[in-house]
């Protein structure tokens, strides 16, 4: 640990939500907004003064997933051999948690969006934001766990499948989930009185180098959504990958690429039509 007199270092400045302590954390946003608006009024040029509004407290930590730590610890769920994963309509439902740094943190936080994505090359890498109703100017000990395993699965490791289809050529995929967060204010209180999520969005963008070896590259119609898969780790279906189910997914378009300097490349875009029981994407670690 370091001289924090000094200044707070990666190594001094562990991140936790719920009670969990986050391995592989790359970075966290913490923002507490007091909604301070400047009035005019008719005859003066300067300001005629302030206003404090609704205060609104936002956030959000990117990482390296190695587990489903995160996303078991804003959801509250623990996979059962009932519940297969972490769905997004578990997002919805959360209760919310406090997600601290040794020096602030926002508290009753509920998830507003979920990134996932990996680069040929590159690391698997994922971005949650939050919102919550509350601004910690202080925050807690954090105990953070010696690190295990491996520190990062890169692009060797992650796997694509369209619809049972193996993703050949694959260069790059970008998921995301999206929740809108509706947050009620209240008369006589600056803070939120509560934030609640509707209306779930999934949308998966899969890049492949244009060849004539590359598969998986399938539309899918409005009448005959699929399902795509992610697999994150290891050998397809190896116990304990990351394993990402995009549900009822339909094509929302394509573009190609090229120029003099590099590979051309196609992105075929998806969208989810929703599903009842999953909201329209999972994460779980296979066999566990």
């Amino acid at each position: 640990m370091g001289d924090t007199s000094v200044g707070y270092r990666h190594d001094d400045y562990p991140v936790m939500v719920s009670t969990t302590f986050i391995p592989r954390a790359q970075s966290i946003n913490l923002d507490h907004d007091e909604g301070i608006i400047t009035h005019w009024e008719l005859g003066n040029a300067e300001p005629a003064g302030v206003s404090d509004g609704p205060d609104t407290n936002r956030g959000s930590i990117t990482w390296f997933p190695i587990d489903i730590t995160m996303e078991k610890a804003f959801s509250g769920v623990t996979p059962t051999t009932t519940q297969l994963g972490v769905y997004l309509s578990d997002y919805i439902t959360a209760t919310g948690v406090n997600v601290y740094t040794p020096t602030k943190g926002v508290t009753g936080a509920k998830v507003s969006s979920l990134e996932y994505s990996c680069d040929a090359g590159g690391e698997h890498r994922a971005t949650v934001n939050f919102e919550g109703l509350a601004w910690a100017s202080t925050g807690t000990t954090i105990t953070a766990s010696a690190p295990t395993g491996v520190g990062a699965f890169r692009s060797p490791l992650v796997h694509v499948e369209m619809y049972a289809t193996q993703a050949t050529r694959a260069q790059s995929f970008r998921a995301r989930a999206n929740l809108r967060q509706n947050t009620l204010f209240e008369l006589g209180n600056d803070s939120p009185a509560g934030v609640v999520a509707d209306r779930p969005e999934v949308t998966l963008e899969v890049t492949w180098y244009e060849s004539t070896a590359m598969s998986g590259n399938q539309e899918f119609t409005v009448g005959t959504p699929r399902d795509c898969e992610v697999q994150v780790g290891g050998a397809w279906d190896t116990a304990a990958n990351i394993k990402y189910i995009f549900k009822n997914m339909v094509s929302a378009g394509e573009s190609e690429r090229g120029s003099v300097d590099g590979w051309v490349t196609v992105t075929h875009r998806y969208q989810s039509k929703g599903d009842t029981d999953y909201a329209g994407m999972t994460a779980n670690t296979i066999g566990t």
